[in-house]
């Protein structure tokens, strides 16, 4: 709900630290517009961009204790925020306001550093502790919040996003040689689109991970920073479900209190619907349990909307009319080839890094239409898909006749087969000296040792393995893509399927039990159980898992390819001794060629070209994301 930024130094004066936070809020205007505060405290000086949802008439921020020692810049909900605060309240805390952002303060203050333990929900925050002279930074469990941060000489600076940080050297950085080539090696060479770990494509710009905490104390300058993490998927494994109709009890009644809970707050909720299977349960449960009305939005390329989701979405809206007494208010996001195409750069702009699917040029023009619609919030099915395996059947490792995928080795062994393009693209950077390409090896490995190998000690825990694989990597850039691209437009994105009694129900699930077959259905079956009764059996029984839609014709692949030959023209010297242009050049005239080859019968060419498939070494993710780096590169470099 906020954008939020700090400085912890001693060298800098409390004016001019005051200075650097309002440059710093200005370039986040767009996730806080309500309301620009700055406050100061010792070595600390906070700001907070508010996006006011939550007692939207008196919950400003920074907050700070009455005594003075506690200052709060806090972005995010913690839902269960009501209950802590009546638990606050009966031991002393005397409340000034009925903000989520007071009870995390309150926390901190009455239960210790590792009050975070007891939030449910999404944050990020800087906490700062004048008496013991700590800066306390901390992000949710899944990573939903965003938060970067910058040493600077002994002072330590942080915001929600890297513009933030950028905006003090007037909104241009120096590229990370690293950072930016993990970027291209995960999402280009590996059918996830995971990211690597901290770093950023911006020298100096680090990301604090999901569920970690920094710590820092100017007193000691940077020596003093520590950093770790408080939660790991492991906490919430429990007992499996004996029958699927427990399973089923379980997350029906967890699944409405999700619900219930991310619709907290005053300020108006609408919801993305794109006619599948997740987004549709949440827009059936919101009409099914208010009486109130709900803005909800769908993306089209046609103008008669008679692409696949746009006839899904009508389906899901002509079935909850029916019941909804005239309460659902449909919107399209329109998106003809000139809009599409105009939304390159702000894309960028929003993301501050590289982006690699065309899709999110949809994802960000949804949020404008609730937006326009009068919303601050959208609800999103994000998640849901890691949570109940609907990623499992296109994973190439459970493919029949692909390649062995036995332990983690065999894991990092698929990825690795799939980088030999990244590096003929990254080639120049590795003459130049700019990059070492076993440095990015080696990321390839961490990266398995963190988010794969713990989860993974025998045969049988394959699974469960690559489940948590996409919760801490795949899952984190779609979040990462909600929170910039709604927040670009002032809308906070929520998600009913990641709230905590969501994941703990769907860990305690035997995984097959969500496989294509179980019960009859084609996937997601105990997530599919949810549809009985709110939706209509085309799409909670028979409809498939499909991605975000992408434009079926194949003008929109040929406007994008010649865009980016125009891009490679222009591209400036310093781009080119990092990219290789010939490599450029030839990912083009590949890509010219597959449009030229491409045949569906259901005339669906955009989805084709983007579709993994081996024998088609150039995709429409690989265009698009060589096309943003350079534009990324132009803007920010």
């Amino acid at each position: 709900m906020c954008g939020i930024v700090g400085i912890v130094d001693l060298d800098r004066s409390s004016g001019e630290r005051h200075a650097q936070a309002q440059t710093m809020l200005r370039a986040l205007w767009h996730r806080g517009p309500d309301q620009q505060l700055v406050v100061s405290a010792g070595a600390a000086t906070l700001g907070t961009a508010r996006l006011a949802i939550v007692d939207m008439a008196h919950g400003r921020q920074p907050v700070q204790s009455r005594d003075g020692r506690w200052l709060l810049t806090y972005n995010g909900e913690v839902y269960n925020y009501k209950e802590l605060r009546e638990q606050l309240a009966r031991a002393g805390w005397a409340f000034a306001s009925d903000s989520d952002a007071e009870v995390v303060l309150a926390a901190h203050a009455l239960w210790g550093p590792r009050a975070y333990e007891r939030f449910d929900g999404m944050f990020a925050y800087g906490l700062w502790d004048a008496l013991g002279g700590e800066l306390l930074l901390v992000r949710d469990r899944l990573g939903i919040k965003p938060l970067y941060w910058s040493l600077r000489g002994d002072g330590l600076f942080f915001a929600s996003e890297p513009k933030g940080l950028l905006a003090l050297s007037g909104g241009r950085g120096q590229v990370d040689a690293q950072g930016l080539a993990e970027i291209f090696a995960v999402g280009a060479g590996f059918p996830s689109g995971c990211g690597l770990g901290e770093r950023t494509a911006f020298s100096g710009i680090s990301s604090l991970s999901a569920a970690s905490w920094l710590r820092f104390s100017p007193n000691q300058g940077a020596s003093s920073l520590r950093t770790g993490r408080w939660w790991t998927l492991h906490d919430d494994l429990g007992e499996l479900f004996k029958t699927p109709h427990e399973a089923h009890e379980a997350l029906e009644a967890a699944f409405s209190r999700s619900v219930a809970a991310t619709r907290m707050g005053q300020a108006q909720a609408g919801a993305c619907l794109s006619g599948g299977l997740d987004s549709s349960l949440i827009t059936a449960e919101v009409l099914g349990t208010t009486t109130e009305s709900l803005s909800v939005a769908t993306i089209t390329y046609r103008a008669d909307h008679s692409d696949d989701d746009a006839r899904a979405a009508v389906q899901v809206a002509e079935h909850l009319q029916l019941t909804a007494a005239g309460r659902l208010d449909h919107r399209w996001t329109h998106l003809p080839l000139t809009t599409w195409l105009h939304g390159i750069d702000p894309l960028v702009r929003a993301f501050d890094e590289p982006c690699w699917e065309p899709r999110k040029l949809g994802m960000m023009a949804n949020f404008k239409t609730l937006r326009d619609a009068g919303c601050k919030v959208a609800l999103s099915g994000e998640g849901a898909d890691e949570l109940f395996f609907g990623y499992y059947p296109r994973f190439a490792g459970w493919q029949p006749g692909g390649p062995p995928l036995n332990t983690p080795s065999d894991f990092k062994a698929l990825w690795r087969s799939k980088l030999a393009p990244c590096k003929s693209l990254l080639a120049p950077a590795v003459q130049s000296g700019q990059l070492q390409w076993g440095a990015i090896d080696q990321a390839v490995d961490d990266a398995v040792e963190r988010w794969l190998a713990p989860y993974w000690h025998n045969p049988e825990d394959r699974v469960r393995a690559v489940q948590a694989w996409y919760m801490h990597t795949f899952l984190h850039w779609l979040l990462a893509d909600n929170d910039r691209f709604g927040m670009a437009w002032s809308i906070e994105a929520r998600f009913p399927f990641l709230l905590r009694e969501m994941v703990q129900v769907a860990l305690r699930m035997p995984p097959e039990w969500n496989f294509p077959g179980f019960n009859g259905l084609p996937d997601k079956a105990i997530e599919r159980s949810l549809a009985r009764t709110r939706l209509p059996k085309s799409i909670g029984e028979v409809r498939l898992k499909a991605p975000m839609p992408t434009p079926s014709t194949l003008d929109y692949p040929l406007a994008l390819v010649s865009r980016f030959e125009q891009e490679i023209a222009l591209a400036p010297r310093q781009a080119l001794d990092f990219f290789d242009r010939d490599h450029l050049i030839g990912m083009a005239r590949h890509f010219r060629l597959a449009i030229a080859a491409v045949h569906d019968e259901q005339g669906n060419y955009g989805e084709l070209l983007a579709k993994y498939d081996p024998k088609r070494p150039v995709r429409t993710v690989h265009i698009f994301g060589a096309l943003t780096a350079l534009r990324w590169w132009d803007m920010y470099l």
